[in-house]
C-alpha cells in the first residue's frame, strides 16, 4: 500500500502472488485457496478494516477494500495462504509503510490545569491537541485554540492571560500564563472552555484557592472621630482582613508576615 491516510480506504490494494522457491509463479490447482490479511505494528497484531479475506486463483490474489484505523511508521501487512484441500500454509510480508491520521473529529484536553492561587498562574497550563475519529493524535496541524471561562460562570470569574495558542510543530497547543479570578467569594470550582477549527471540548473542573498573602484592608471602617467611644472602644468593632493579590480574602490566616 501507498502511504495513507487513517480515514481512507487504500488507493493501491495489495495484489499477491504465489511462487516457488525459484521465484517463479504458481498456477496450477494447488495455488488456489484463500488468503488472509494482518496489520502488524512491531510484533503486535492490528485491526483492519475492510475485508481480510482474498481468493487467490491461478496463483493471484487481489484485495479490495483494506484500511488501517490505527497511524503509525513501520506498519507490515502479514499474509497466511491456505490452500483448498491437501497442503501446508504460506505466509508473506510486505514491505514497511505508513499511515497517517485522519482529518481532525475531536479537541482533547492532553494535560489539565492545576489548580491555583487567585490569578496567579500555575506551573502547569492547559495543553491541547486534536484526535482523528479514531482517536489517533494529528501531527501536521495549522492554526490555533482558543480558551474561555465556561459560559455560566462568565459573571463569577475573570480569566487573564493570552487566551489563544498555536500549535506547537503541528501537535499540540500549550498556554503558558493562564489563572482565574472569582468575582464570587468562596466559589472556588471552574471550568474552561477550548475551541479549535470547530471543535469545543471543557476541561475538568479547575480548583482556585485564596492567597498567597498581598494586602490587608479594614473590612469594617470607623465611623465618626476618636471621640465616638463606646466604654473605651472604637465603634463599630474595626475588622482586618488579609487580602491575596485577586481582592479576595485569605482564610485562615494568623498573622505571620503581616
Amino acid at each position: 500500500p501507498l502511504p495513507m491516510d487513517a480515514d481512507t480506504t487504500w488507493v493501491r490494494q495489495p495484489r499477491l502472488r504465489l511462487t516457488d522457491k525459484t521465484d517463479i509463479a504458481v498456477t496450477c490447482l494447488c495455488s488456489t485457496g484463500t488468503i488472509r490479511a494482518m496489520a502488524r505494528k512491531d510484533t503486535a497484531d492490528v485491526a483492519l478494516t475492510g475485508n481480510p479475506l482474498a481468493t487467490a486463483v491461478e496463483g493471484y490474489a487481489q484485495f479490495t477494500n483494506l484500511g488501517l484505523a490505527l497511524a503509525g511508521h513501520s506498519l507490515r501487512l502479514a499474509f497466511e495462504f491456505v490452500p483448498y484441500g491437501a497442503g501446508d500454509a504460506v505466509t508473506g510480508l510486505s514491505f514497511a509503510f505508513e499511515v497517517s491520521a485522519g482529518r481532525p473529529a475531536s479537541l482533547e484536553v492532553v494535560t489539565q490545569m492545576d489548580a491555583h492561587w487567585r490569578g496567579v498562574p500555575p506551573g502547569q497550563q492547559p495543553v491541547l491537541g486534536l484526535l482523528d475519529r479514531h482517536g489517533n493524535r494529528i501531527f501536521n496541524m495549522t492554526g490555533s485554540v482558543s480558551v474561555s471561562i465556561a459560559k455560566a460562570q462568565e459573571l463569577i470569574g475573570t480569566l487573564k492571560g493570552t487566551p489563544i495558542a498555536a500549535y506547537q510543530e503541528g501537535a499540540t497547543a500549550v498556554f503558558t500564563d493562564l489563572a482565574i479570578t472569582p468575582l464570587v467569594q468562596d466559589y472556588d470550582d471552574f471550568k474552561l472552555v477550548f475551541n479549535s477549527l470547530g471543535l469545543t471540548v471543557t476541561s475538568a473542573p479547575i480548583k482556585i484557592v485564596s492567597g498567597p498573602l498581598y494586602s490587608i484592608a479594614l473590612e469594617t471602617p470607623v465611623i465618626g472621630s476618636v471621640g465616638n467611644l463606646n466604654g473605651g472602644l472604637l465603634f463599630p468593632r474595626v475588622t482586618v482582613v488579609a487580602l491575596d493579590s485577586g481582592g479576595g480574602v485569605v482564610y485562615g490566616f494568623d498573622g505571620n508576615g503581616c
